[in-house]
This record gives C-alpha cells, sequence and structure tokens, in this order.
C-alpha cells in the first residue's frame, strides 16, 4: 500500500504539538485554582480536550498508514478518546454561560477536534 497516494503523510509533527499545547493549556490554570485565586477551569478543559483529540487522531493516523496493527482495542481507545474529549466540554454546568465568556477553549478547540478527525476519517474513506 503506497502512503503517498493516499493523500496522507507519515508525519506526527502536528498531533505531537496539539498535545504539548494542550498539556501546557490544562496545567496553566490549574495552580490558580488550587489556590482559590480563579474559579474558572475552562483552558484546563479546552486542554484536556485538545490532548484527548490529538491522542485520537494521531492513533487513527497510525492505523489508516498502516504503521501499526488495527484492531479493535486501537479503535475502542480511539473512540474512547474522541468520547472524553467532548464529554469533558458537554457535562459542564451552566454550558451556554461557560461559552459566552471562553468561546475558544469551550467551542472552537472542540470542533477543531471533531473537524480534523473527521476529515481524516472522510479521507480514508475516499481514498479507498
Amino acid at each position: 500500500m503506497n502512503k503517498e497516494s493516499r493523500g496522507i503523510k507519515d508525519r506526527h509533527a502536528g498531533s505531537m504539538t496539539s498535545i504539548i499545547l494542550g498539556v501546557l493549556l490544562a496545567l496553566s490554570n490549574i495552580s490558580a485554582v488550587a489556590q482559590g485565586m480563579n474559579n474558572d477551569i475552562s483552558s484546563t478543559i479546552g486542554g484536556l480536550c485538545l490532548v484527548f483529540g490529538a491522542i485520537a487522531y494521531r492513533m487513527a493516523k497510525k492505523r489508516i498508514l498502516g504503521v501499526t496493527n488495527p484492531s479493535i482495542f486501537r479503535l475502542v481507545i480511539e473512540i474512547t478518546c474522541i468520547v472524553l474529549s467532548m464529554a469533558i466540554v458537554l457535562m459542564q454546568n451552566n454550558l451556554a454561560y461557560t461559552f459566552q465568556m471562553n468561546p475558544f477553549t469551550i467551542g472552537f478547540i472542540p470542533l477543531c477536534v471533531v473537524i480534523t478527525y473527521g476529515f481524516l476519517l472522510f479521507q480514508k474513506k475516499t481514498a479507498q
């Protein structure tokens, strides 16, 4: 199977950057919340959403390229990461207010996670 003919390259710099940025975003607010100086944990939620989404994307990309063996266990982990990514955002108290106050971390990051994962799956289906 030719990896270049699919249009998907076997590089993972973008997903690794997303994982690092997600961890940094998640950790950036923890000390302020722990000290009681800030009650807003939206950046932590956005960071965790980004981390789980990037892990799912990376696993799906490796599975599609054939770098790893496609197994039910890996697929379950991918789906679990996507579900966790969305559940972290959607299972908040007063989601509408939180979205109005922090549209980037509550709206834009989860939307990008879903779009990139869906684009990767769509690209797989059209390549076959």
